[in-house]
C-alpha cells in the first residue's frame, strides 16, 4: 500500500486549521447570525475527517434571506443525483432579475487565513459554460449556479492543465446589479479567465435543507466559499476582485501579479508548517523545508546542488548507461538462447578499462548513479531497485508500487512513472530515505517523455489524439501546458529543451515552451541526445553530432539500425545500442 502519511510537510496545505483569532470571530459571527436568523434555515456541510471544525464556518457562509418567487420552466432535463442526495431534486433554469439574489454573513478572514482556513483546490483557467440551477428540498427552492473552467495553470489540488472543472456558486448570475457579498463572481460570464480559488468537495460535502440532503459532489467538482473573496478575475473593465480583503496586493492590475502573490503565499504556509513540525519533533522531508521558487522559470540552481542520477538525454534514451565520479556503468544482454532475456550491470572503473559484471537481472532500465548507490528499474513487475556500486545491499525501494516505466534521481526522491491496471499512467515521487510515496498528478494513457530540470519536471500527453507538453514542480504543484507537442527523446542543453517534432526534424524552445525553434532543416534524426554544447543524433545510418546552435555538424561513425536506437553519453565516451547490435561504445575527440 502506498504511503501517504498525512503528517509530512508536503501535504501541510490540507492540515491547517484556523488561528485562535480566526476561531473567536467565527464564534461571534455565528451567535450574531443564531440571534437574528430564524431556526430551520439550510446549512452546507463540507469538511473532511480531520476538518470538523469547518462546520459551523460553512454554515455561517450559507444563510440565505427567503424570498417568494413564482415556479420556474425548467429549461433542461433534471440533473441526475446519486443515492447520497435524498429529498432533493435538481433542474437547470433560465433565471433574470434580482428576486434570486442571497445574502450571507461574511467571516472576517486575514489575507493567511484566506489561504489556510478551507480545503482549496487553486488553479488559473477560462470560463467555458455558466448555468443558474434551482434545488428543491422537499418543495422549497434555492437558486444557484455551476460554473464549468478549462484549467490553464494548476497550483494546488489534483487537477491538471488542460482539465474542464465544475464549481457551485450559492447565488444565479443574472443581469441585475450583484448582492454586496457576490460581488465578484457575480461578474463571471463565458470566456472570462482568472484565477481561482474553489473549496474541494468530496464524500462528506452536503447541503442539508428543509429536511433535505444534497452531496455536492452530485453537481459540482468544488465550490466557492463567497462570492468576492476566492476569486480574481480579468474582465474588459479590468482586474476584478476583492482589494480590501488582500491589501497586500491592492494596487495588481494584471493575473501575472496575482499568480506571483499568491504562489508566494504557498511557499510562505509550507515554511510555517515546515518549523511548526520543528517545534512539535515531527520528522519533515528536507526537500519541503525550503520554499520553491515560483515567480521564474529560472530557478536558482543553488537549490539543486544534489547530483540529478543521470542526465536529461540519457533519461530520454532509457538510460542504459550512467556515471559517478569513481565509476561508469551500463546495461547489457546476456547472449541466451532462452525465451527470457537477462540483462547485465556492468561497472567500468574511471582509467581503467576492465570489465565487472556487479548484477544480473530481468528487463533492466533507467540507470541512475547517487554517490555509492545505483538505482534501475527491474523485473517483470516493473520495481524500483537500489544496490551499491559493488553489488551488495540489493533492495527494493518502491514500496508497493509496480509497473514503473520511466524514471530519474535527484534530492533524496525517485520521480517516476507509473501505470494502473487500465495503463493510465500517475507521475510519483518518492522519499529516498522513509520510502514515503506521493501522487504529484495523473498523466494519461499515452505518455511520452519524463525528464527534470532544476525543480520542473517535463513530459508529454496524447489528449484526444492531439499531443500536449506540460511541465510541474517537483513538489507537485505549478503544472501547466508549455506546447501543442510531443516531447519524444528530448532533452536539456543551456536552458532549451531540444525534440524531435512529427517530422523528426530537431526543433528547440525556451524552458516555458517559448520562442519555438527549428536547429537545422536538412536533418532528419529518428534519436537525439545533448551534452556539453553538442546535440548527438542518429538517422538510422550514421551518429553524428552538431553544436546547439546549427554549427559544426560531424559524423561520428557508421551505425545502421532501425527506429529502435538508444544514444547516452558519459563524457566523452557515446554509449550506442540498437535491435540485433550489442551495445559499444565509441570515444570522442575534439
Amino acid at each position: 500500500m502506498i504511503s501517504m502519511k498525512n503528517d509530512k510537510i508536503i501535504a501541510s496545505w490540507n492540515k491547517i486549521e484556523p488561528s485562535d483569532s480566526a476561531n473567536e470571530r467565527m464564534l461571534s459571527a455565528i451567535l450574531e447570525r443564531n440571534r437574528s436568523v430564524r431556526n430551520g434555515m439550510d446549512k452546507v456541510n463540507n469538511m473532511s475527517k480531520t476538518k470538523k471544525w469547518l462546520i459551523p464556518v460553512v454554515a455561517c457562509l450559507a444563510l440565505l434571506v427567503a424570498v417568494s418567487i413564482p415556479i420556474l420552466q425548467n429549461t433542461r432535463s433534471r440533473v441526475p443525483l446519486s443515492g447520497a442526495s435524498s429529498g432533493v431534486t435538481v433542474r437547470y433554469a433560465n433565471l433574470s432579475g434580482n428576486a434570486y439574489q442571497i445574502s450571507s454573513v461574511l467571516i472576517p478572514l486575514t489575507e493567511d487565513e484566506l489561504f489556510t482556513c478551507f480545503d482549496t483546490a487553486i488553479f488559473a483557467g477560462t470560463v467555458k459554460e455558466l448555468n443558474n440551477i434551482v434545488v428543491a428540498c422537499n418543495g422549497m427552492k434555492s437558486y444557484w449556479s455551476i460554473a464549468k473552467i478549462e484549467i490553464s495553470k494548476a497550483y494546488r489540488g489534483d487537477i491538471n492543465p488542460g482539465d474542464t472543472v465544475s464549481v457551485r456558486m450559492d447565488f444565479p448570475v443574472t443581469d441585475t446589479r450583484p448582492a454586496e457579498d457576490t460581488v465578484t463572481l457575480a461578474q463571471l460570464r463565458i470566456g472570462v479567465s482568472g484565477i481561482f480559488m474553489p473549496v474541494i468537495y468530496d464524500s462528506t460535502s452536503t447541503y442539508e435543507h428543509n429536511g433535505a440532503t444534497l452531496a455536492l459532489k452530485d453537481i459540482a467538482d468544488f465550490g466557492f466559499a463567497d462570492g468576492v473573496r476566492f476569486a480574481f478575475l480579468e474582465t474588459s473593465d479590468g482586474l476584478v476582485f476583492d482589494r480590501q480583503s488582500y491589501e497586500t496586493i491592492s494596487d495588481a492590475e494584471t493575473l501575472d501579479e496575482i499568480e506571483e502573490y499568491i504562489l508566494s503565499k504557498i511557499d510562505q504556509q509550507v515554511t510555517v508548517e515546515a518549523e511548526d513540525a520543528v517545534e512539535e519533533g515531527r520528522k519533515v522531508s528536507p526537500a519541503a523545508t525550503t520554499p520553491t521558487d515560483h515567480s521564474s522559470s529560472e530557478v536558482s540552481s543553488s537549490r539543486y546542488e544534489v547530483q540529478c542520477g543521470n542526465t536529461t538525454g540519457n533519461i530520454s534514451n532509457n538510460a542504459f548507461a550512467a556515471q559517478n565520479d569513481n565509476s561508469s556503468f551500463y546495461l547489457r544482454i546476456v547472449d541466451s538462447d532462452t525465451e527470457v532475456q537477462i540483462w547485465e550491470l556492468v561497472k567500468t572503473s574511471v582509467g581503467n578499462d576492465a570489465e565487472s559484471i556487479i548484477f544480473s537481472g530481468y528487463k533492466l532500465s533507467y540507470l541512475n548513479t547517487i554517490d555509492e548507490w545505483i538505482y534501475f528499474i527491474g523485473g517483470d513487475e516493473g520495481r524500483i531497485y537500489r544496490l551499491r556500486e559493488d553489488g551488495s545491499d540489493r533492495s527494493i525501494v518502491s514500496g508497493d508500487l509496480t509497473n514503473v516505466s520511466a524514471m530519474v534521481v535527484a534530492n533524496g526522491h525517485i520521480y517516476c512513472r507509473a501505470a494502473d491496471s487500465n495503463q493510465i499512467k500517475t507521475l510519483y515521487s518518492i522519499n529516498i530515505e522513509t520510502g514515503e510515496v506521493n501522487k504529484l498528478c495523473q498523466m494519461g494513457r499515452l505518455c511520452s517523455g519524463l525528464i527534470l530540470n532544476e525543480g520542473w519536471i517535463y513530459y508529454s500527453v496524447s489528449e484526444n489524439n492531439e499531443w500536449k507538453a506540460y511541465r510541474i514542480r517537483t513538489d507537485g504543484t505549478g503544472s501547466e501546458i508549455i506546447g501543442d507537442l510531443q516531447l519524444f527523446s528530448a532533452c536539456i542543453e543551456a536552458d532549451r529543451i531540444y525534440y524531435l517534432d512529427g517530422d523528426l526534424q530537431i526543433c528547440s524552445m525556451g524552458l516555458d515552451g517559448s520562442e519555438q525553434d527549428l536547429l537545422d532543416d536538412g536533418i532528419s534524426a529518428i534519436r537525439i541526445n545533448a551534452s556539453d554544447g553538442w546535440i548527438y543524433y542518429s538517422d538510422t545510418v550514421a551518429i553524428f553530432r552538431i553544436r546547439a546552435d546549427g554549427s559544426g555538424k560531424t559524423k561520428l561513425c557508421d551505425f545502421p539500425s532501425s527506429n529502435n536506437i538508444d544514444i547516452n553519453v558519459l563524457g566523452k565516451w557515446i554509449y550506442i545500442r540498437g535491435d540485433g547490435f550489442e551495445a559499444q561504445r565509441i570515444k570522442v575527440t575534439e
